[in-house]
């Protein structure tokens, strides 16, 4: 049935429409001549073109409906048949109906009624186009023309749904929105007064009341209407501080008081978009954290995780909201079965697929920076879901309140994190779904995945393979800080994937070099921290990688003082963060870091770029240091921005300086001012570090070899104050760090041997090793400790390394040396007690019996004396016997100690033998300098302290053959020298002691070794000659004192000082002793005492032994020597000495001429003998027979050596006081002369005569009493 539309219709004139099984043909027919149409009827119709236009008898009350379809029919409608065309268009199914042209016919309609549109029709006509997917530029801008018009006609309800409306088609009238947002306020105003002035008014009619209420119901404030207020600001970042507090103002009381109306997805919605406006409000706070507490059951995954993230985003730990959420996880997150099947016993670690996925997230849950944030979905109303609300809401609590997505496992595992809520359980619980649908997560989602059970230290090798291969398929759509992240974060798992990293550092070396000019591969500071870290724990080696790293390191802190200079606050290189704590941080942070609109700072919450900070600065130094790469100026870069941070006083915390300078101590920065400079800053924070963060500066410190009294001081009382909450080992570092520097404090060694007694820790073979160094080396004597060592050390002895081995050998010499010494104290202590015990018992009975006049009772009370004398003395040696608690040793092996070493130390022995052997059979052939060097001191102790060397093993005695073979040549003597020795050595050589530095002998380097004494002229004019007649007799011979090396070289001519008639003669003679002078430096003392070291205690034991005679220059005594005289007559002391040690081979006289007085040498330490030579006329002088005495390190010395050596720089205090307050100010001269008159300013290192002050006062002014008149020579 053919019928013609070109009477009835205008839209279509030359159309003729054919129905015909439920189906509309239209025809087009073009209207030509007769003639024409008359040809062309006969010929073939292309011209004719039928369009199919669908039609169904169901739907034929659509084309009843007074929709026309031309565009004058259309345009003759008025509004509100327009209106309900709009509405009509929304459903699919009718709108197929329509020809194509019609929605573009229907905007143009409606341009003419913009002006008289109502608010509530600007929602309809919006709507439409959303629903159509269209959209008229000319009717946007009128419509929002005409909106700006009225816009205070528009009530909230209209306002919210355009705000909704705008939100899902991205429209951003920013000033619209504005203007609407005002009204919205005003109603609400308005509204609150009305219903206050309601409260107030009392009795009004029932029927009144219900007209109210129902009028009132239409417009009264809902929770959806402000979370599409809140929300629209949030979308699209409207940056409008004054509305913004205007909206928090007015609306955050309401959602106090009405929490309880709002719904999930409102509660979800406000709390993101508050804390992306930079609002940290604790209303709304609190009452999101109610809301999820009493209807936990009715959120979503995803907006749990939201939620989640934005309290870590806030920074607000809540430890009750993070309970809820974990336990809603744990309990959604279980296994579930298909109906009919009986649930069999699984096994935990199994991996269970969890029940069937029915509901998709419709919210992005990425909240900061994913690539579905923006998306409508999150603040959308979908008119589907809408319709079927209720059916949802059952479905989803049937299924326990809906299925995670992967990006929100993701984000809620990072939220915890950040939280820092660790719950062990959830996360384990979360492992079977990463595993099943580990394909399905994004590379910022792997990372974050990564990041956060690193954090948790929970290492689970299926899952992580999972990821590990997720990472390598999709590694090339990492960003730059995902890729660093994951590679921290594996690092700190302790999974080093080799093809992993290997892709890793392949796109890594792309990005840096041929990816450069791309925006999206810039490293940033943290990035590059991370990749340095990563690379250097993996065990990369390869140079090329970290001269790449330095060089865009350099080349992204030039970028930030670019920007710095430019007043860019958030990219200044130089001004530090104050919270440096962030590897903890995940990736989800663009408003940190790569977000292109951040949000500005408006409820305190300020968006820090990435800073190139101390924390950096350590990381990247700790990093190069592992991996022993020294960059072409590493070394300057490092000084230069330390130094240029310490000059803009950033702020440098504590982690930050322990790690900076352990790093430089594993670098070995040579910069000794930086070292310096933090070190003071350490000293100045000592009292704020955590115990551990002391030991690990106090081993730092002594790497770099530097001290501070006042540093070490207070970080042991630290230490000793909290010894209980450090580990076995930081302890065994502290001591071992003590060691290093010298500082012996036996109080704290003693705590840290009775804390290991204590605990009973597990050794390792680090442990042991520094532990028995540090001990032996501080010359502490401690038996329990000792056996417990040496327990350890046998089991794990054949662990040990080459150079663990060689260190433990020269450990044994210094165990031997220090019991040695200890028990030659404790013999000494007691003898001292058993006098004084006599003494007392003697003055008692002399008191008793002057008392006593009779005989008789003399006789009585001198028996009972005795008697109590006698038990007196038992009791004492009883208590001596059973041994001080400190050193437990009887006394008879004070005795056997000495004679027999052997049977002493049999069991130390055969633990050193064994060490030995080990040593022998694996290392013997890849040993190291150091090691040959420490192993040559322990032969030569062997040999010189133990007198059965010889019935040693054999295999030890051909080793140590072998290692004495080792002969080191040092070509530049004075590397090893120092100031103070070349300073004696110049002095020596002006009073005539021709000498030899720095000599080879055996592993240790000999100070200064004397060759010859000459008898110069030159001294004469220096010092008072004697007017003595045998000197003038020998004023034209020159003598000479030579030693055995010398012998046979003539060392000086006769006329060498031949000058005219002056010349004189040089008569040579021999010396026979060995005579060496030892400059004591520091390294010869424990810090702050004046107790010889233990290593230079077996050095002197050990060339005594060997034949040398030494004498001793402290370098306490020399640096009183402030001029050049005194330094001479120090040196002339010094002189004295060496003719004491060969009086045998020398004759004085020849040495008159350098004392002020002969009397004392000939007086005191010289007496002439019956025996004469008579072949040269010469002197034999023997000394005087003195007594003996032990020192406290058991070194045997001759009272008139303690009497006469030296005695020049024994100067009063009162001279010391002058030369100490000289260049002071005046305020510390006064504290000073206070201090020095109330005797708190005292001089220890002063030497005093042992025979009295007033002897010694004599001996200060250069004179000595003498006993015996004085002798020619």
């Amino acid at each position: 049935m053919l019928q013609s539309c070109a009477g009835s219709c205008t839209l279509f004139p030359s159309h003729l429409v054919c129905r015909r099984r439920d189906a509309v043909y239209r025809i087009r027919v073009s209207l030509l001549h007769p003639q024409q149409r008359q040809h062309n009827s006969c010929s073939n119709t292309r011209h004719r073109k039928i369009v199919v236009i669908p039609f169904s008898q169901k739907d034929q009350t659509l084309y009843y409906k007074n929709i026309p379809f031309c565009v004058e029919l259309l345009d003759a409608k008025n509004k509100k048949d327009i209106l309900e065309i709009y509405k009509m268009v929304r459903n699919e199914d009718d709108r197929k109906n329509f020809p194509s042209d019609f929605v573009d016919n229907l905007f143009s309609c409606t341009r003419k009624f913009v002006r008289s549109l109502l608010p509530h029709e600007f929602v309809r006509i919006y709507k439409t186009m959303i629903v159509i997917g269209k959209k008229d530029k000319e009717l946007d801008l009128l419509m929002h023309q005409q909106m700006k018009r009225i816009h205070a006609n528009f009530d909230v309800i209209t306002i919210s749904k355009l705000f909704q409306l705008f939100t899902i088609g991205k429209w951003r009238p920013v000033y619209l929105i504005k203007m609407l947002t005002e009204t919205f306020l005003r109603c609400l105003e308005r509204e609150g007064v009305n219903q206050s002035d309601d409260q107030r008014i009392n009795g009004s009619t029932d029927e009144s009341t219900n007209q109210t209420h129902q009028c009132t119901t239409d417009s009264t404030l809902r929770p959806w209407h402000v979370r599409e207020l809140v929300a629209i600001f949030c979308f699209f970042r409207i940056q409008s501080e004054k509305h913004i507090k205007n909206i928090f103002h007015h609306c955050t009381p309401w959602i106090g008081k009405n929490i309880q109306k709002f719904t999930p997805k409102d509660v979800t919605i406000i709390l993101y978009s508050t804390v992306h406006l930079g609002r940290q409000n604790p209303i709304i706070l609190s009452a999101a954290v109610k809301h999820v507490t009493f209807n936990g059951d009715s959120f979503q995954f995803f907006q749990l995780a939201i939620i989640l993230n934005c309290f870590a985003s806030l920074g607000e730990k809540n430890s009750k909201l993070c309970k809820v959420v974990c336990d809603q996880v744990k309990r959604r997150m279980r296994p579930t079965l298909s109906p009919g099947i009986t649930s069999p016993g699984v096994h935990p670690d199994e991996v269970v697929e969890i029940g069937p996925t029915d509901i998709e997230a419709d919210c992005a849950t990425d909240v900061f920076g994913g690539s579905s944030a923006n998306a409508p979905s999150v603040f959308a109303v979908n008119q589907k879901r809408e319709s079927t609300d209720a059916h949802k809401n059952n479905k989803r609590c049937s299924i326990q309140g809906g299925y995670p997505e992967p990006k929100d496992v993701s984000v809620m595992v990072n939220a915890l994190i950040r939280l820092e809520h660790y719950d062990n359980a959830t996360f384990n619980c979360l492992i079977p779904y990463i595993v099943n649908h580990a394909s399905k997560f994004s590379p910022q989602s792997l990372s974050n995945l990564v990041h956060a059970y690193s954090q948790m230290q929970i290492k689970d090798t299926l899952m992580l393979e999972k990821l590990s291969e997720e990472c390598i398929i999709k590694m090339k759509k990492f960003k730059n800080i995902e890729m660093s992240n994951l590679a921290s974060s594996l690092v700190r798992l302790n999974v080093k994937n080799k093809v992993l990293f290997t892709y890793m550092i392949d796109e890594f070396l792309y990005r840096a070099t041929i990816g450069v000019k791309y925006k999206n591969y810039q490293f940033d500071v943290v990035s590059l921290q991370q990749f340095a870290y990563s690379f250097s724990k993996v065990g990369l080696s390869d140079e090329k990688v970290y001269v790449i790293l330095h060089r865009m390191l350099l080349r992204r802190i030039g970028q930030l003082r670019k920007n710095s200079k430019k007043g860019d606050r958030a990219t200044e290189l130089l001004v530090g963060r104050k919270d440096e704590k962030r590897n903890g941080q995940p990736h989800d942070q663009p408003d940190m870091r790569s977000n292109k609109h951040p949000v500005s700072c408006l409820g305190g919450i300020v968006s820090r770029g990435p800073q190139f900070d101390f924390l950096c600065l350590s990381t990247i130094v700790n990093s190069y240091a592992s991996a022993k790469i020294k960059t072409k100026n590493l070394f300057h870069f490092i000084s230069y921005i330390i130094r240029e941070k310490k000059k803009r006083k950033e702020i440098l915390s504590n982690q930050s300086l322990c790690c900076l300078v352990y790093g430089l101590a594993k670098l070995q920065l040579p910069d000794r001012k930086i070292h310096q400079l933090l070190l003071k800053e350490g000293t100045e924070r000592v009292d704020t570090l955590k115990p551990f963060q002391a030991v690990l500066l106090l081993y730092s410190f002594s790497k770099l070899r530097i001290y501070s009294r006042m540093f070490v001081k207070k970080a042991v009382q630290l230490c000793s104050r909290n010894i209980h909450q450090l580990t076995l080992a930081d302890l065994s570092l502290a001591c071992y760090s003590l060691s290093n520097m010298l500082y012996r404090d036996v109080i704290f060694l003693y705590k840290v041997s009775k804390v290991i007694l204590v605990n009973n820790f597990e050794f390792e073979k680090t442990n042991i090793c520094q532990l028995f160094n540090s001990f032996t080396k501080l010359c502490f004597f401690y038996k329990p400790i000792y056996q417990l060592i040496f327990q350890r050390m046998v089991v794990c002895m054949h662990d040990l390394g080459e150079k663990e081995l060689a260190n433990v050998s020269l450990s044994f010499a210094y165990y031997f040396h220090t019991v040695r010494l200890s028990v030659c104290e404790g013999e000494t202590e007691k003898k001292e007690r058993k006098e004084n015990v006599k003494e007392n018992v003697k003055e008692n009975v002399k008191e008793n019996v002057k008392e006593n006049v009779k005989e008789n009772v003399k006789e009585k009370v001198k028996e009972k004396v005795k008697e109590k004398v006698k038990e007196e003395v038992k009791q004492e040696v009883k208590q001596e016997g059973e041994g001080a608690p400190s050193q437990g040793i009887p006394p008879s092996e004070c005795h056997l100690v000495q004679s027999h070493p052997e049977l002493f130390f049999r069991n130390e022995l055969n633990i050193f033998f064994n060490l030995i052997f080990l040593l022998n059979e694996k290392y013997r052939q890849k040993m190291s300098i150091i090691s040959i060097q420490q192993l040559q001191v322990v032969d030569l102790y062997l040999r010189a302290f133990f007198p059965m060397y010889c019935n040693f093993p054999g295999f030890l005695k051909t080793f140590f053959i072998k290692v004495r073979s080792v002969k080191q040549c040092i070509d530049d003597y004075l590397m090893m020298s120092s100031k103070t020795h070349r300073n004696v050595s110049r002095f020596l050589s002006l009073v005539g002691v021709t000498h030899r530095s720095e000599v080879q002998f055996g592993p240790y380097q000999l100070d200064i070794v004397v060759d010859l004494l000459q008898n110069k002229k030159k001294m004469r004019g220096f010092v008072r000659t004697l007017d003595d007649p045998s000197v003038e007799e020998s004023s034209n011979v020159d003598i000479i004192y030579k030693t055995k090396r010398l012998e046979g070289q003539r060392v000086i001519t006769e006329n060498s000082y031949s000058d005219g008639s002056n010349a004189h003669k040089v008569v040579e003679k021999k010396i026979e002793k060995n005579i060496l002078v030892e400059v004591d430096g520091v390294s010869h003392f424990y810090r702050e005492s004046h107790s010889r070291a233990i290593n230079s205690i077996i050095k002197n034991f050990i060339l005594e032994k060997c034949g040398w005679h030494i004498i001793h220059i402290p370098y306490q005594e020399w640096n009183q020597c402030v001029d050049f005289k005194r330094k001479v007559l120090y040196a002339v002391q010094v002189l004295r000495q060496i003719l004491r040690i060969s009086r045998e081979d020398i004759s004085v006289g020849d040495f008159l001429h350098l004392l002020r007085d002969p009397s004392p040498v000939q007086g005191q330490i010289y007496r002439t003998t019956e025996v004469a030579c008579a072949t040269n006329n010469e002197e034999h002088i023997t000394p005087v027979e003195a007594e003996t005495r032990t020192s406290s390190h058991g070194e045997v010395k001759s009272e008139t050596e303690g009497m006469d050596t030296p005695h020049f720089y024994t100067v009063s205090e009162e001279e010391l006081f002058r030369n100490q307050t000289k260049n002071r100010s005046r305020h510390q001269k006064g504290l000073m002369q206070k201090m020095h008159q109330d005797n708190q300013l005292t001089y220890p290192f002063n030497v005093v005569h042992p025979r009295g002050s007033a002897e010694g006062e004599v001996v200060a002014n250069g004179t000595q009493m003498s006993s015996q008149p004085p002798m020619s020579p």
